[in-house]
């Protein structure tokens, strides 16, 4: 059996998000898409042009700002992040993974909400205690 050594769960999740990457005083947005969410990072599908405005940040690590709401949610978040790493599905496609570090107007608590609400859902209204019990 392999130990997942991860700190949360992910859920795979399709959703819009919106990217802002500070690039020399600019602030260019990009509409990519969520492919993973979890309670510290997100992983988002994107293009090279993402990718690309990434690395001409001058500074390390890379960070860029989210702006999401996910299904079925009422909350509009919006969070900095740190770049963790990127990988080429395609020629022109990405996997980007980002740990949160700010989120703005207090909506960490609101987002472990909405995730412990979606596993409750997943177990058919039990939570995980219950769940890991049965």
């Amino acid at each position: 059996m392999v130990m997942n050594r991860r700190a949360h769960r992910r859920y795979s999740l399709v959703f819009p998000v919106s990217v802002r990457i500070s690039i020399d005083g600019q602030n260019p947005m990009f509409e990519t898409e969520c492919v993973e969410l979890s309670a510290d990072a997100l992983t988002l599908g994107c293009d090279e042009t993402v990718i690309g405005a990434l690395l001409t940040q001058a500074h390390f690590p890379r960070t860029c700002t989210l702006g999401f709401a996910p299904p079925d949610s009422t909350r509009q978040f919006d969070i900095d992040c740190h770049v963790v790493r990127y990988r080429r599905l395609s020629r022109r496609q990405f996997h980007l993974v980002v740990m949160f570090r700010h989120f703005h107007d207090g909506s960490a608590e609101s987002l472990r909400e909405y995730l412990a609400n979606l596993e409750q859902t997943l177990n058919g209204g039990r939570t995980s205690a219950q769940q890991a019990r049965s």
